[in-house]
């Protein structure tokens, strides 16, 4: 095992794996307000407050429910000053505009700072066959690196400006977010009209229709009815939301994008905690007359 000690902030749906990951080749120090200090049960050890893993450990990986709290998390650890940890690495979707302010936060403390949003889910994150979109200084990503591939089988280097990471990450989830509703959509009318499901998603599979959604989430969470793939719906809308703030940064076109968030947007008043996948039943709901597409 290394001698490098590693920390870890934030052990929810994805976290948890990814620490039990990491923990199979470094010794994990993690905290969560959710888990008792010392609880068993798990292959890293559970510390009673972040400024204990701030002062222990050497990397600390932040992974995180949403912007504000990054950005919360960022000035506790930048008010640590005896610490032991250098680098901090965050794993969270927070967006561009977050990840730079977070940064500074970070570095103007005198840590470094590694951009590193992951993509995948649950299962990958068990598995070890995460992606992972890095950016940062080349000796911090030399340093990131090997710990990084205790969980990721994609690792890609998007360039030394903290943010790009999270520039790819939110390109990507709108585009998640578009072809889970419109694979949606689509296969409810197919359903309706007299078509089976599994069917349907075996030819999109193989032709042009096909998309991240017919491949992974409707195998693995729609056609079963388990709606369990691992993200609720208003992390989907959160994703979303910070890709429209990047498009504004960008001052790129987003009708598209728009039309996407604002089915989210319903979706998520409609049922606040559901997973994503979920929405599929929702679309079923509005067929029925069960709900309606302005709820």
């Amino acid at each position: 095992m290394s001698e490098l000690v590693v920390g870890f902030l934030g052990l929810g749906q994805q976290g948890r794996p990814i620490a039990e990951r990491l923990a199979s080749s470094y010794q994990v120090l993690a905290y969560d307000p959710v888990l008792e200090p010392g609880s068993d049960g798990h292959p890293f050890e559970v510390l009673a407050d972040l400024q204990s893993v701030i002062r222990s450990t050497d990397v600390v990986f932040f992974c995180l429910p949403n912007p504000t709290v990054s950005l919360e998390v960022s000035r506790e650890v930048a008010a640590v000053t005896d610490r032991r940890a250098t680098l901090i690495v965050e794993l969270s979707t927070i967006g561009p505009k977050t990840s730079r302010e977070c940064c500074e936060i970070i570095r103007g403390s005198g840590l470094a700072y590694v951009d590193c949003p992951v993509s995948g889910g649950v299962v990958p994150a068990q598995n070890g066959t995460m992606t992972t979109m890095l950016a940062g200084a080349d000796a911090d990503l030399a340093v990131v690196k090997p710990l990084l591939s205790t969980f990721s089988n994609n690792i890609f280097e998007m360039g030394s400006e903290p943010s790009l990471g999270q520039v790819m990450k939110v390109t990507n989830n709108v585009i998640t977010a578009t072809s889970m509703a419109v694979t949606s959509e689509a296969v409810l009318c197919g359903v309706s009209l007299g078509l089976d499901m599994s069917t349907m998603v075996d030819v999109l599979n193989v032709s042009t229709g096909r998309t991240s959604a017919s491949e992974d989430k409707f195998p693995q969470a729609v056609i079963p009815r388990n709606f369990n793939y691992g993200a609720t719906g208003a992390t989907v809308n959160k994703d979303v939301g910070l890709f429209l703030e990047a498009a504004g940064l960008a001052g790129s076109p987003i009708g598209l994008s728009q039309a996407t968030k604002d089915f989210w947007n319903r979706y998520v008043q409609a049922h606040p905690t559901r997973d994503f996948t979920q929405v599929y039943e929702y679309l079923e709901d509005v067929r029925e007359g069960r709900a309606t597409e302005t709820d």
